[in-house]
């Protein structure tokens, strides 16, 4: 959201690349039948797209909602770009992806279906009971089944992240009613005065007496508001029509005085 405001500079497509949301609409098509057969199968029990705040938002929530915690190894999470550190692989926003939760005897069910659709998937972490953990490897090390010296770059309550954010609480004043000089006459009277104001009646008395569908040039119809007509351009009309008249009387006028064209 922030992106949105700022200006953007010439090398702005290689520095700010990673606040731009690149979407793919064949990727996407893909994925929405991969869910839809994930979903027929059963395989799903709870989901999240990754939108707003990337996998740290979608699998916080996800485990939140039920009281649970999560291990995630960032190193396992499918990466746009090379060498991305652990804060922009826990937030990225990149498209079409989703975040499922599904049972370990159906891990290898859901990967099949992925490979149907020609889509990546990977086991990134498990539920727990705890805090939402997440992991990287240590300069460098470790691999890619989260073996090895590891480092933990977020150790909080799923809660927290989910609904725990610190509200501002702001005193509230109510505000004073200033002094109104408003005149001292019936209710009844006042609106009767009101709506008799020539300015305020109905004009229909005016513009019902003439047909203004004449001429097919009444845009907006009277009656709600002022009406709107049509001013259309044109080449002929009074003065075009008695100019051309007078044109062609003096060429043969012209050419009767010479004596020329008389029968």
């Amino acid at each position: 959201a922030s992106f949105a405001s700022e200006d953007l500079a010439e090398d702005a497509e290689t520095e700010d690349r990673p606040a731009v949301q690149v979407g793919d609409p064949y990727a996407e098509k893909l994925l929405i039948e991969c869910n839809e057969a994930l979903i027929d199968e059963g395989l799903v029990l709870s989901a999240r797209d990754l939108g707003a705040a990337g996998l740290g938002g979608a699998s916080s929530e996800l485990v939140a909602k039920g009281g649970h915690g999560a291990r995630i190894d960032l190193d396992r999470v499918h990466q746009r770009e090379p060498n991305m550190s652990p804060l922009e692989i826990l937030l990225a926003e990149s498209q079409e992806r989703m975040c499922y939760e599904v049972a370990p005897e159906d891990v290898d069910r859901v990967r099949d279906l992925a490979a149907r659709f020609d889509l990546g998937c990977s086991v990134v972490g498990e539920v727990t009971e705890g805090n939402y953990v997440c992991t990287f490897p240590a300069d460098g090390a470790g691999d890619e089944r989260g073996n090895g010296e590891r480092e933990t770059v977020v150790d909080v309550p799923a809660e927290f992240l989910a609904d725990g954010a610190p509200t501002n609480d702001l005193d509230s004043v109510d505000p004073v009613q200033p002094d109104r000089d408003l005149p001292d006459v019936a209710l009844a009277e006042a609106f009767e005065a009101v709506v008799s104001d020539p300015t305020t009646a109905s004009k229909e008395w005016v513009y019902r007496q003439y047909d203004h569908e004449v001429g097919l040039r009444t845009a907006v119809d009277p009656g709600d508001d002022a009406a709107v007509m049509a001013m259309y351009e044109t080449e002929t009309g009074r003065n075009a029509g008695e100019g051309e008249v007078a044109d062609d009387a003096e060429a043969e006028v012209g050419d009767d005085a010479d004596g020329e064209g008389i029968g």
